[in-house]
């Protein structure tokens, strides 16, 4: 939140880790950080339009995660540098083919572990050299699918086979949608191999990135953000 406010004191090179900002603009508005804040961004960013749909409409969570709000801090920055061609192509979705032709892409650098022994890892969470294990990294939500992915696995053989097991290395959704995963794991036949482990620090999650045999990440709406 403080960011907005230094930005505007020493402009510099922007890393826009979420092209849309409307989430976080409106927070602080809400909160009375920056009073009137969002209503500033979505006419600087989009014009009257936006603004007057704000002003129209029953529920304005629709408009915020409609609309990105973003262009006021892209105008400030001396450069931009993104970890997704995606983000590019949402800058000239929003702002014009001109705006992003000067961005910087970078991947979101990551390091390899030191030391990396799956047959360990596994041995650590009671797993066998022959079992099978998917895993699905990252807080449960809506945005990341990941009743299809639980109902792909349900669906498949490996469901059937005592040696498979799927866990979300994560916190699961606080509200309905996790209660929903919830029941649609206690319904499977192989609940017992279906696991959400919660909230992971840093080294029961990176155990898990050694452990998993396979990785799914699933994702919709993206708001042009890059996941570590």
């Amino acid at each position: 939140g403080h960011m907005f406010a230094l930005m505007k004191k020493h402009p510099g090179v922007l890393v826009l880790h979420d092209f849309y900002l409307s989430n976080i603009v409106s927070h602080l508005d809400y909160l009375g950080v920056t009073s009137g804040a969002f209503a500033d961004a979505l006419y600087e960013s989009h014009g009257y339009p936006a603004l007057i749909e704000s002003k129209n409409t029953a529920d304005v969570h629709q408009v915020i995660w409609k609309y990105p709000c973003s262009l006021g801090v892209i105008r400030s920055a001396q450069a931009v540098i993104v970890h997704s061609q995606f983000s590019k192509g949402l800058a000239k979705k929003w702002y014009g083919d001109s705006i992003a032709s000067s961005w910087s892409y970078i991947p979101h650098l990551r390091c390899l572990p030191e030391k990396f022994d799956q047959s360990e890892a596994k041995q650590k969470f009671g797993l066998e050299e022959g079992d099978f294990l998917v895993c699905a990294f990252g807080m449960l939500g809506p945005s990341k699918l990941n009743h299809r992915l639980l109902k792909a696995w349900v669906d498949s053989g490996l469901a059937q086979q005592k040696n498979c097991y799927l866990v979300f290395v994560g916190k699961n959704d606080g509200a309905q949608y996790g209660m929903d995963i919830l029941a649609q794991a206690k319904q499977a036949h192989c609940g017992e191999r279906i696991k959400i482990t919660g909230f992971a620090e840093a080294a029961l999650f990176k155990q898990y990135l050694m452990a998993a045999d396979a990785a799914m990440q699933l994702r919709t709406m993206s708001r042009g953000e890059t996941s570590g």
